[in-house]
């Protein structure tokens, strides 16, 4: 007896979901479309209250392999997180917790000596002359590399494109 009173609920739970849902599902599909069929995918997460109510996955996360794109789709983002790292850099510069001023090597100690001049506003600014990591990379490389990966790259070279500033 205590069960159905719960598959009830339960059931209208899942249709006002699923009510509310419906109506956007086809714009959201609509404004995805450039995603769908054989093509480079999309994932998509739509948050409402801390809760997901949208988890999609368009298009293809490999084309050679033909693996579809999902919600769980890891992404390479590359630059694209460069400003929420210099956004983060400034708060907590404002914060008092570092300073522009301060050198890298603080932060990181395994980088060479030749980097010694390299300050936090360098990096932000792209004059600290660090070797590009992407000039590194063997060609042979197939495995997607890390941030650490990148480190230790970067940190085995004693060179410079060019001083610092």
């Amino acid at each position: 007896m205590t069960r159905k009173p719960f598959a009830l609920l339960a059931l209208v739970w899942l249709s006002a979901t699923a009510f509310a849902q419906a109506p956007h599902q086809a714009e959201i599909d609509a404004l995805m479309s450039r995603y769908t069929g054989e093509v480079p995918g999309a994932s998509l997460l739509v948050v409402k209250d801390g809760k997901p109510v949208i988890e999609r996955g368009y298009g293809y996360a490999n084309l050679e392999e033909h693996i579809k794109a999902g919600p769980e789709t890891n992404y390479r983002l590359a630059s694209v997180t460069k400003q929420f790292t210099a956004a983060s850099i400034l708060l907590l510069k404002q914060d008092g917790k570092l300073k522009l001023t301060d050198p890298i090597r603080k932060y990181l100690p395994e980088l060479p000596a030749s980097d010694e001049a390299i300050t936090i506003e360098n990096l932000l600014t792209h004059t600290s002359g660090l070797i590009d990591y992407e000039d590194l990379v063997p060609p042979t490389q197939t495995a997607q590399i890390d941030d650490n990966d990148v480190l230790r790259m970067i940190a085995s070279q004693h060179r410079l494109y060019f001083q610092p500033g």
